[in-house]
């Protein structure tokens, strides 16, 4: 998986970028898609981890009662 996509998105996309059906402008709106795409699932990671990270430190408070 490349950016979060499958194998097939990744080849078809690449095939269509070099085979010339894609020009500059084609190429440029695929590029900020795929980076903003990933800075997405990037930040729902660190969402997931901060979530995972307080509810283990509520937990931990709760024992220590």
């Amino acid at each position: 998986m490349v950016f979060g996509r499958s194998s097939e998105w990744f080849e078809t996309t690449t095939s269509h970028i070099i085979k010339n059906s894609c020009d500059r402008n084609c190429r440029i709106e695929i590029m900020e898609k795929e980076i903003e795409y990933s800075v997405l699932l990037l930040m729902k990671s660190v969402l997931a981890e901060l979530q995972y990270q307080l509810e283990e430190t509520s937990r931990k408070k709760i024992w220590e009662k």
